[in-house]
């Protein structure tokens, strides 16, 4: 066993004491240091606060510095574009003044125009009625002269409307009436009859007509019944007897003539027509029976 050491109360009071003493002493230089730590400590959080603030108070300087900065920029931006859209609305006016301006003086040319046009076309209306005012009254002059010479011619003739009247074409001798020869006053048999009269009175001479004689007939048909073209074997006759029309002043045969042609023209393209039909009918139908000889083949 260990030797223990047996002090005096006394010794061992003081000790105690002396102990409880230092521990007080401890106690206390904890409790300064703790309280020193805390003073540090409160001084650092001080310290932190005041810079923390510090810099929050520059992140509000500089954010209001920067929102300043930024207010200011688009005020001058809002000034620029309200100069430019003044600048631009200024110029879309003046544009609009001058597309205006050339509009009215567009439309006035125009109008200027349109009357030196209207009196232009007045004028030459006036002209061209005065004109044909003045080709009716001498075609109404001249066909009251022809109606004139032509009941004169017609007084003076036979009392026999229907007394044979020989002609003479190029040496060939055809022979017509009296009524036929001057049905239309405008023909030239009617001018070549009473100058034929004039000259020769009542004499049986034959009346000479330069023209040719290979169809006359076909005048002669027409001059006795003017309501249908005389019989043509095929279209050349048809243009002999237009052109032979046209010589002889026969207007009305000459249309009749005209009528044919288109006539037959539409039944020249018809026939045309139907035979290019027959053509493809047959070759489909050779095309069809080969066909049905291969297969059978």
């Amino acid at each position: 066993m260990p030797r223990v050491c047996r002090l005096p109360p006394q010794e061992l009071e003081l000790a105690n004491q002396q102990r409880i003493a230092d521990a007080d002493a401890e106690a206390r230089r904890r409790q300064r240091e703790a309280a020193a730590a805390q003073q540090e400590a409160a001084a650092a959080l001080a310290r932190d606060a005041a810079a923390e603030e510090q810099r929050h108070a520059r992140a509000l300087a500089d954010l209001d510095t920067e929102r300043a900065a930024h207010e200011q920029r688009h005020q001058q931006e809002l000034h620029q574009q309200n100069m430019d859209a003044r600048e631009r609305i200024a110029a879309m006016e003046q544009e609009l003044r001058r597309q205006e301006l050339a509009t009215r003086q567009k439309i006035a040319a125009m109008e200027e125009a349109h009357a030196t046009g209207v009196h232009e076309r007045e004028a030459a209306f006036n002209a061209a009625c005065a004109a044909k005012e003045t080709r009716l009254a001498a075609l109404a002059e001249e066909e009251t002269m022809i109606q004139a010479r032509a009941a004169a011619m017609l007084q003076g003739g036979p009392k026999n409307a229907n007394t044979r009247v020989r002609i003479e074409v190029a040496g060939e001798a055809f022979v017509s009436t009296w009524k036929n020869l001057t049905r239309f006053p405008r023909s030239m048999f009617f001018e070549a009859l009473r100058v034929h009269r004039e000259e020769n009175g009542d004499a049986d001479a034959p009346l000479l007509v330069d023209g040719s004689p290979v169809h006359f007939q076909l005048i002669l048909d027409f001059l006795r019944d003017p309501a249908r073209l005389p019989v043509c074997r095929d279209v050349s006759q048809t243009q002999w007897l237009e052109r032979e029309a046209a010589f002889y002043n026969l207007t009305e045969l000459a249309g009749l003539c005209r009528d044919a042609y288109k006539r037959l023209n539409t039944v020249d393209v018809m026939q045309l027509l139907n035979g290019q039909r027959n053509m493809v009918r047959a070759c489909a139908a050779a095309a069809a029976v080969g066909c049905a000889v291969c297969f059978a083949v």
